[in-house]
């Protein structure tokens, strides 16, 4: 029996290594859960803005986190309340790379063909 994989085509390893290559960008890093716990180990320097770890998070954080991956009405403000720059997926967070795509408030500083980083402008 072969063991699984180390990591999921899901998981940002590109990703994170080119955050690893930049540490003087500001801010917390949010991004999906997969990524935010690969990052936790990938990358333990980088403050992460939200993981599955419940207990570390304040309910409110988690509520908004929520919003922010379907790209509600206030998606803009949540950003702006916690000042976290993005690392994105793709195929499964298509609503808040839309929006954040479309805004003039954000700049892509990062892209492979899964992973886009945004940083506030």
């Amino acid at each position: 029996m072969q063991a699984p994989p180390d990591f999921m085509d899901t998981t940002p390893v590109r990703g994170v290594e080119w955050l690893k290559q930049h540490p003087k960008l500001p801010g917390e890093q949010w991004s999906n859960w997969v990524a935010s716990i690969y990052m936790t180990y990938a990358l333990p320097e980088r403050k992460v803005w939200i993981t599955n770890r419940i207990e570390d998070f304040p309910e409110e954080q988690h509520l908004d986190n929520k919003r922010l991956m379907r790209a509600t009405w206030d998606w803009q403000a949540i950003l702006d309340k916690y000042r976290a720059n993005l690392l994105l997926d793709r195929k499964y967070e298509d609503p808040i790379v839309q929006a954040v795509s479309a805004s003039p408030a954000w700049q892509e500083v990062y892209r492979d063909d899964r992973s886009p980083t945004f940083m506030i402008n």
